[in-house]
């Protein structure tokens, strides 16, 4: 009868027994159990994420309705003072504006307007005879040194020249005086000379003033052709 060598039973190469252990796998053995709780937290998670990015996409756009509201309302404000602040200038500048509309200042040049009070404060004053010659309109400054910026309007000037006979130095003032309510104008110079041959006559002229002045008026641009006069320095 043949006998099994005790020492072969452990050599490599021998067949493992059926019943020895497996080794553990957590995606057979254990995710089963969480799968379930893991895919809810995945949902979870999701929606979430959705909420979040909603509410910022939602809160994203109500600033902007908010701030495109507020930006309206600064705007319609903006415009609600400036009518009314054009509205007060309206008002208060409305009647300085009809003033200087009747007494020629805007608008076209009113050279009869212009004679026609030099010969009422002639007849007025009892002046003697009142000599006048007046130039083109040009373009005018006040001050060259310091231009006006009117825009589309600018200032005109009107030259004129006037010749008048004086009893004595009063009639002048007084006649430049009476002028001023009347018409608007910029005294350029004027020259006061004694007669060339003394008069003992009372009503013959003792003085003669040569004297130049502009006629102002405001309108729209013009293309000067020339040089705009300016006064004479005093």
């Amino acid at each position: 009868m043949a006998t099994q060598n005790p020492a072969s039973a452990g050599k490599p190469g021998t067949t493992p027994a059926k019943d020895a252990p497996q080794q553990r796998s957590f995606k057979r053995d254990d995710f089963p159990y969480i799968r379930k709780a893991s895919i809810i937290l995945a949902a979870c998670l999701a929606i979430s994420i959705l909420t979040v990015s909603g509410s910022t996409y939602f809160l994203a756009n109500q600033k902007k309705a908010k701030d495109a509201e507020q930006a309206l309302n600064t705007q319609t404000n903006e415009k609600t003072t400036e009518a009314e602040h054009q509205k007060r200038d309206i008002h208060d500048f409305q009647p300085k504006y009809v003033q200087l509309v009747k007494r020629g200042f805007v608008g076209e040049e009113r050279r009869l307007e212009w004679v026609e009070s030099i010969k009422k404060i002639q007849e007025t004053r009892k002046l003697l005879p009142i000599d006048y010659e007046i130039s083109p309109q040009q373009s005018f400054q006040l001050d060259p040194a310091m231009p006006l910026q009117l825009g589309d309007l600018e200032l005109h000037g009107s030259k004129m020249h006037i010749t008048i006979q004086l009893l004595h130095e009063m009639d002048l003032l007084n006649f430049f005086r009476d002028l001023k309510t009347m018409q608007i104008y910029a005294l350029n110079n004027c020259a006061i000379t004694p007669p060339s041959a003394p008069t003992n006559d009372a009503l013959s002229p003792s003085l003669t003033a040569e004297c130049s002045l502009y006629w102002i008026t405001v309108g729209k641009n013009a293309a000067a052709s020339s040089e705009p006069d300016k006064p004479a320095e005093q």
